[in-house]
């Protein structure tokens, strides 16, 4: 008898586990599968006017990142799921952790899929994401979105789910725009640390600011944006080099790789410069997106690309 009690207390602790576990599951799933209503309800007692109504979607990044995780990695722009709708002339996401995001269509400028690889710790799953640029405050915005669902323990799933693909249909429609699909693309590259240089009449180079210090290089799919602000649109190049690190010191005396963009900008030809690294394969993804052919010179050999 003796032996048989601590077997059935035993038990009965892991029931009452199992019986909490189950509780937690069913509460998990009301509480995903009911967010979208209640928010669908709020925005009727405001009153707003709904073109879409809201959708259960995970949004993974407020901002473009170079590597992409599910949010516990990221603390910066952590990941977290909610609903995402479109009321009167904005795309409204609002986070179950109060992490909301409000775009004006006007200022969207681009909307599609992509694949994007999804960092785990050690391992990198494929995901396609349903990813929205807009120019909103003088500032780049970058939401990306993965399907998601009611279940809050299940994966996150490799394809977008019917309701998130013809959001984000409906979503580029109204915004007048293509909807995009990138098959074996991305419409973005970067961001990456740089400092930007300006080159005078003379060839020398100067730090285009006070600070001296590295800001984000983000390549968007229209315009290259330097510290989330400063742009030179793709149509504005004329001109693509690359200089690697011990070229000749009048060209490039710097001790890191220098690309150097020559562009129109409002009736004026600019020369600017950007210390980076794998600076060669920036030249590389500029020159296919705006027909401009770039130079590239190691040491003293040089050649097109």
């Amino acid at each position: 008898m003796s032996t048989w009690i601590p077997i059935g207390i035993f038990l009965g602790f892991w029931v009452i586990v199992i019986i909490q576990m189950k509780s937690g599951w069913q509460k998990g799933f009301k509480k995903r599968a009911e967010f979208p209503p209640q928010v669908k309800t709020h925005w009727l007692e405001v009153p707003l006017k709904i073109k879409h109504d809201p959708i259960l979607i995970f949004l993974l990044s407020n901002a473009p990142q170079e590597f992409y995780s599910s949010g516990k990695h990221n603390p910066t722009h952590p990941a977290t799921w909610g609903a995402v709708g479109i009321v009167d002339q904005t795309l409204v996401f609002e986070g179950n952790t109060g992490d909301d995001q409000w775009i004006n269509l006007a200022t969207i400028r681009w909307v599609g899929v992509k694949t994007l690889s999804l960092q785990e710790g050690k391992y990198a799953f494929k995901k396609e994401a349903l990813v929205v640029h807009a120019e909103q405050d003088g500032e780049w915005r970058v939401l990306t979105f993965l399907s998601t669902s009611d279940n809050p323990w299940a994966n996150i799933p490799s394809k977008l789910d019917y309701a998130t693909y013809e959001f984000g249909k409906q979503l580029a429609e109204l915004c007048k725009l293509e909807f995009e699909v990138c098959t074996g693309r991305s419409e973005d590259f970067g961001p990456t640390d740089a400092q930007q240089m300006n080159q005078d009449v003379y060839g020398q180079w100067h730090p285009a600011d006070d600070s001296r210090l590295e800001k984000k290089l983000y390549l968007a799919p229209d315009r290259l944006i330097y510290g989330w602000k400063d742009t030179i649109h793709l149509a504005q190049i004329r001109k693509l080099e690359v200089y690697a690190e011990g070229t000749r010191r009048s060209i490039n005396p710097f001790a890191q790789d220098l690309l150097r963009i020559e562009y129109e900008a409002d009736g004026n030809h600019v020369v600017t410069g950007f210390l980076l690294r794998h600076a060669d394969e920036w030249g590389t993804e500029l020159a296919k997106r705006t027909g401009v052919p770039f130079d590239w010179q190691e040491g003293r050999k040089k050649k097109s690309e």
